[in-house]
């Protein structure tokens, strides 16, 4: 397989006129301690970050949203009078450790629903781009987000590829042994999994040539800026590059060009792009369960057949790149 054959085609971007709230991190201003907080994937952190803000029930903001950085930091999710050293570190004890990932992000909310648990009580949701739960949750899609590869200015794999040429890369097939780099982000990531469910690899028992590190640190997913060789590919949130593009949010790309896949442009807002993937939030089955719960009226469906995310909340999904579901 030649290098260069690969890459055959430009790609387009529809991102004309938008525009998004600039997403802080966590949570700021009142009240300090939302309702409901949750932790978990990097790719839709930015966006739940700008929900946070406009997400409202009886006129208070509900949605508490923790970032992924600086890894493994400990945050006060709840106010320590209601729960003394567990969630909050003023007692000297407590508090909650970042989670880095969608899979992170999963076992933090199981551990807080975890009766007995040293955070028991102190996450209600976790953010995800996989989906994937653990006993007693349950995922609630908000949006779609296409996923692509991206590769160095001028990079060896070019602008446009084949599903099958991208399996062979990360597969480390023969046939393309020695001529490309495949990267995939750290462990947790929903992206990783996502990205190895495509390409038919294993998401924790990574082939020879596939690499989640550079330089011995983790790759964290959607930064563009660690390549150091024009043979090294990684994939991509289509919405994460949308938003970057924009300056919606920090801007990790660097000097990074956007792939598609067989032929078909990532372009904005488009579910015909080959990749699509649902992300939204995981929440306790039993609040799933529970139209009474706030946990169902903000995720699921607030007694007008939409959730107050998508009440609230449609146009700034979109602002970030993602296709809004039940909106």
């Amino acid at each position: 397989m030649n290098k260069k054959a690969i890459g055959v085609a430009a790609l387009g971007l529809c991102i004309a006129g938008l525009a998004a709230p600039t997403a802080t991190a966590d949570p700021v201003g009142t009240p300090a301690f939302r309702p409901l907080a949750g932790m978990g994937s990097d790719t839709t952190e930015n966006v739940m970050q700008a929900l946070s803000d406009v997400v409202v029930v009886g006129g208070q903001k509900v949605i508490g949203s923790y970032n992924t950085q600086p890894a493994g930091q400990v945050v006060n999710t709840k106010d320590e009078a209601q729960f003394a050293g567990r969630c909050n570190t003023a007692g000297g004890s407590g508090g909650v450790a970042r989670a880095n990932g969608s899979s992170a992000g999963r076992d933090a909310l199981l551990a807080a629903m975890t009766p007995g648990s040293a955070t028991e009580g102190c996450l209600d949701f976790a953010r995800s781009s996989s989906g994937a739960v653990a006993a007693g949750q349950t995922f609630v899609v908000m949006a779609q987000d296409g996923l692509t590869y991206v590769y160095p200015t001028n990079g060896d794999i070019g602008p446009a590829s084949a599903i099958g040429d991208l399996q062979l890369i990360y597969k480390c097939d023969a046939s393309v042994a020695g001529a490309f780099e495949p990267l995939i982000p750290q462990a947790g990531s929903g992206t990783r999994s996502s990205w190895a469910t495509l390409m038919g690899i294993s998401n924790t028992t990574l082939p020879s040539c596939v690499k989640d590190t550079i330089g011995g640190l983790p790759l964290q997913e959607h930064d563009g800026s660690k390549f150091t060789k024009s043979n090294q590919l990684v994939p991509f949130s289509v919405a994460q590059w949308i938003a970057q593009s924009m300056g919606n949010v920090p801007d990790t790309r660097g000097g990074i060009q956007i792939g598609n896949i067989n032929g078909i442009a990532a372009l904005q807002l488009n579910p015909a792009q080959f990749s699509v993937r649902n992300v939204g939030n995981i929440i306790p089955t039993t609040k799933f369960a529970d139209s009474t719960s706030l946990e169902h009226k903000v995720f699921v469906n607030n007694g007008t057949g939409k959730s107050q995310v998508c009440v609230n909340g449609k146009s700034v999904i979109e602002q970030f790149g993602f296709l809004p579901v039940g909106c």
